[in-house]
């Protein structure tokens, strides 16, 4: 590619036109928008190197928002992906992106129940404490499930 570039840019400099460097390298499969590309290129910058840096910018993973997710984690660990990305105003999977890639944590945000200090809890237990009666079920049509609950 380079051996192409260089001699797009030797003919334009013996004085050719783009329609007769095109003509004279065709054996060397080049069409007319490369060496316009290549001509436009060595006019801008001096050189025929790729020029590096034209993708796209990084926006909600910029190191200033990860910077502030880890600073607001560091004070709240179980604080909520949902949460912070209202607050941020950046979007719910941004969040998960920050912090499975650049923090290298799993989760939405909140650590889980067996990190907070909250071990061998499930279910049943919490719903003996909300109740106030331990060993006791719960009637039905209390409200418990989906059908018929508060929200």
């Amino acid at each position: 590619m380079e051996f192409k570039r260089n001699g797009v840019i030797a003919l334009y400099l013996a004085g050719k036109s783009q329609p007769a460097i095109v003509r004279e390298l065709k054996q060397l499969n080049v069409n007319k928008m490369f060496v316009y590309r290549t001509i436009n290129r060595y006019n801008s910058t001096g050189s025929v190197a790729k020029r590096y840096g034209g993708g796209r910018k990084k926006t909600a993973t910029s190191p200033e928002i990860v910077r502030k997710v880890k600073a607001r984690l560091k004070r709240n660990p179980l604080r909520s992906g949902n949460q912070m990305a209202k607050e941020l105003k950046i979007s719910q999977r941004s969040i998960r992106r920050i912090l499975q890639n650049e923090l290298k944590k799993k989760g939405g945000g909140a650590v889980s129940a067996d990190k907070a200090g909250n071990k061998n809890k499930g279910p049943a237990d919490k719903a003996d404490k909300s109740s106030g009666k331990k060993g006791q079920e719960q009637k039905s049509g209390g409200g418990g499930g989906k059908k018929g609950g508060k929200k």
